[in-house]
């Protein structure tokens, strides 16, 4: 078993998700869309299962329905967001169903071999070394063990990072991710014969403050170097809508399109 070091990255990851996590489900529309593809493709199992970067719980008690006979270990690298899925989901209970964990999947506090199931919906892509996220996952699982999980690629809110190039050019203002090609040599690289599959997932929104405003309240927002250093100031602002807007659709909605790699071994 590993320890957690904390970078300026994760703690920034940590502190975002764990304050957003009283708005986070009122919001996650992605997140929802995303577990329901990943349990159809679910081998239920008994044992251990563990869900990696567990959020709010969105994905539980799917879970453990699909898994009736297996130990369900939840585990996120913000404390607040294990804070609030635990109250949430043990409300009213005599005991818990699951096991709590803050930790991270850089380096993960448990044994070697002792998972049958690694689940993991859309936590990954927050971490800063995919190759250590993949070797500490097939330490954890037996031998046969099932990985089922999804992350984001390039291309992510393409339409966003367009709008922000025509206003400030050459200044990131959008999170980057591992290009398709790039994800797979990852996983392959440690999971060989895994599959990889990329869904687009196009989401619209009423105008660019409705896109802005759940980014923030998933803290899902910026995470660069800059991240929280600059305001935007007003006039950029208003420029910025007016390049995305230009992409509307005939209804006056703004699309962007999530990029999500289904990862199962």
């Amino acid at each position: 078993m590993n320890e957690l070091v904390w970078s300026p990255h994760k703690a920034r990851v940590a502190a975002d998700f764990g304050a957003a996590a009283p708005r986070y489900n009122r919001v996650a529309r992605l997140q929802k869309i995303v577990i329901e593809l990943l349990l159809k493709r679910l081998q239920p199992v008994a044992g251990h299962v563990l869900d990696l970067g567990c959020g709010t719980g969105l994905a539980l008690k799917d879970l453990a329905a699909a898994c009736p006979q297996a130990d369900v270990v939840a585990m996120d690298l913000a404390e607040g967001m294990v804070r609030h899925a635990r109250a949430d989901l043990t409300e009213g209970h005599e005991r818990s169903l699951y096991h709590w964990l803050a930790g991270d999947a850089e380096a993960l506090p448990l044994a070697d071999g002792s998972l049958d199931l690694v689940f993991s919906s859309l936590a990954i892509q927050w971490c800063e070394n995919l190759a250590s996220v993949f070797q500490e996952q097939a330490r954890v699982l037996k031998p046969g063990g099932q990985l089922l999980a999804s992350t984001l690629v390039d291309g992510t809110l393409g339409e966003l990072s367009w709008a922000w190039q025509q206003v400030d050019p050459g200044r990131a203002h959008v999170n980057r991710f591992l290009s398709e090609s790039d994800l797979k040599a990852e996983v392959r690289r440690v999971f060989g014969s895994a599959r990889v599959d990329v869904v687009d997932i196009k989401l619209n929104y009423p105008g660019l403050g409705a896109l802005l405003r759940e980014l923030k309240d998933l803290g899902a927002r910026y995470k660069g170097a800059a991240a929280g250093t600059r305001a935007t100031a007003p006039g950029k602002l208003r420029r910025l809508e007016a390049a995305y807007g230009s992409l509307a659709t005939p209804a006056g909605q703004l699309p962007a399109t999530y990029k999500v790699a289904i990862i199962q071994n």
